[in-house]
């Protein structure tokens, strides 16, 4: 049976909240269940008395981990990527954008005998076996193996939905065949680090924080810094990922964004350019003709849902089109 960590008296203070088992899962019979969701921006300390196997599906975020020596740990993650958090762990996250994961519980006696064993080799001893002198494991799926795992875990849930007879067993060894598949990638390849980021989860990860937040200052480091890479290093990898420079692309989301103020809304063309990142109006104007070849007011005239309506019901008025 894998060792229950020690008592949360032994972490340092942190206001949190507590999950128990007995009080989230209500079917006595189940020692592992599955959920997926999408999470807000930020989500508060807790902890919880199982472990949790955390699956990144898709989007991208920062995790924090406080152990049980008092260490926090802190990690990157995006699509693809695999951690867990022990028992009685606080741990929160941060920064989280366009989120979408599965959350995979194991009661703190689920493994027993030949499983227990075999959890305490390799990665998996790094996962769930971890001290205060080892580092926070996180591993990276490979995209030959992603869709297989997010499959499984679709399957195991569905199960768990309908809960038709034998669905604990079908979960229970679902669950070991994730942690078999895991050793094995292990194996096939040496230890399993936290691998680079392919070119469809960096530009993920970079273009869902650029869109998150369009209207702040961006520095070329600290976008280079999210990516873990050099500024040389983001700029040639953005480029090749994504067809255009990072700076063109942020124009062209800033842009985009003030197209649909155009259309759907009455703000004048000060306000738009402020809305959308842009410090002068003047600039806003000269960037907007040169990527789309007409001014911003020609284009809201030609694209307002306001005045298209108005044209319809034959109300159009000069008054009217000042407002717009």
């Amino acid at each position: 049976m894998l060792q229950f960590p020690k008592s949360r008296n032994d972490q340092k203070s942190l206001v949190a909240e507590h999950y128990r088992w007995s009080s989230r899962i209500k079917d006595p019979r189940i020692s592992f269940f599955i959920g997926s969701t999408s999470h807000p921006r930020e989500i508060n300390p807790h902890d919880h008395d199982f472990y949790e196997m955390v699956f990144i599906v898709r989007g991208c975020g920062i995790h924090q981990c406080r152990d049980r020596s008092g260490r926090t740990h802190k990690i990157n993650f995006c699509a693809g990527d695999l951690f867990a958090v022990l028992p009685n762990e606080i741990h929160w996250y941060s920064e989280c954008s366009n989120l979408w994961l599965f959350n995979i519980y194991i009661r703190h006696d689920a493994f027993s005998g030949e499983m227990a064993e075999f959890c305490r080799t390799g990665i998996l001893h790094e996962l769930f076996c971890r001290t205060g002198q080892m580092p926070f494991c996180k591993i990276h799926i490979p995209s030959g193996l992603f869709e297989a795992f997010a499959e499984k875990c679709n399957l195991m849930q569905e199960e768990l939905g309908n809960a038709a007879p034998g669905y604990q067993l079908l979960i229970t060894h679902g669950i070991e065949d994730l942690l078999i598949r895991l050793v094995r990638l292990q194996n096939s390849r040496g230890k399993i680090k936290p691998a680079p980021l392919d070119s469809r989860d960096f530009v993920s990860r970079v273009t869902a924080y650029i869109e998150e937040h369009l209207t702040e200052s961006f520095t070329l480091d600290s976008l280079a810094r999210r990516a873990c890479l050099s500024k040389s290093q983001f700029c040639r990898r953005f480029k090749t990922a994504a067809g255009t420079t990072v700076w063109t692309y942020l124009t062209l989301q800033k842009l985009e964004k003030a197209k649909k103020l155009l259309a759907e809304t009455r703000l004048d063309i000060d306000e738009i350019a402020g809305d959308c990142g842009f410090r002068d109006p003047s600039y806003f104007t000269r960037q907007f003709r040169k990527y789309f070849k007409e001014t911003p007011m020609d284009y809201r005239r030609k694209h307002s849902i306001l005045i298209l309506r108005q044209t319809r019901n034959f109300k159009v008025r000069k008054k009217d089109l000042k407002k717009c």
